[in-house]
C-alpha cells in the first residue's frame, strides 16, 4: 500500500509517513508486532506454544532457534516503524492523507483484526487443528 500509494521505496522516502498513512502505517506496525512475537498476536501464540513444545521434548536448540528467529525480526522491522513514527518527513508538502482507499484498506484492516482476535482467542482454532491432527494420528 505504501508503494502503491507514494512510490516510496528507501529508509529515507518513509520518515514521517505513520501522519500520512495512519491506518496503513497503525495495521503494519501491528504486523510487525505479530512476526516478532509479541502479545497479543496470532505469532505470539504460536511461538509460545513452539518453544513450549521445544522445551518440553528437550530440544531447546529449537526453541532457541525462535526465540533468535524473533530478535532478528525485531531488529529489521522496528526500525521502519521508528522512522515511520517518529522521524520528522523532508517534504512538507505531501501533509494530506496518503491511506489507500476502502478497496485496498478493507482487506488490510480485516487481516490486522484477525491477528489480533487469534491472539487474544486462540483455543477455537487450536481445538479445531488438534481435532485434525487426532484424526490423522
Amino acid at each position: 500500500a505504501i508503494y502503491f500509494m507514494t512510490g516510496y521505496k528507501t529508509m529515507d522516502e518513509i520518515k514521517g509517513i505513520g501522519r500520512k498513512m495512519p491506518v496503513t502505517m497503525c495495521c503494519f506496525g501491528v504486523a510487525s508486532i505479530s512476526l516478532i512475537g509479541i502479545p497479543p498476536t496470532n505469532a505470539f501464540a504460536s511461538k509460545w506454544l513452539l518453544v513450549l513444545g521445544g522445551i518440553s521434548e528437550n530440544k531447546m536448540i529449537f526453541s532457541a532457534i525462535l526465540l533468535l528467529s524473533a530478535f532478528f525480526s525485531a531488529v529489521y522491522l522496528l526500525p521502519i516503524l521508528f522512522t515511520a513514527f517518529f522521524q520528522k518527513s523532508q517534504d512538507a508538502s505531501m501533509e494530506e492523507n496518503l491511506d489507500p482507499s476502502q478497496k485496498m484498506l478493507i482487506p488490510i484492516v480485516a487481516l490486522t483484526g484477525i491477528v489480533l482476535i487469534l491472539g487474544l482467542f486462540p483455543n477455537p482454532v487450536l481445538g479445531f487443528i488438534k481435532g485434525i491432527t487426532q484424526t490423522i494420528v
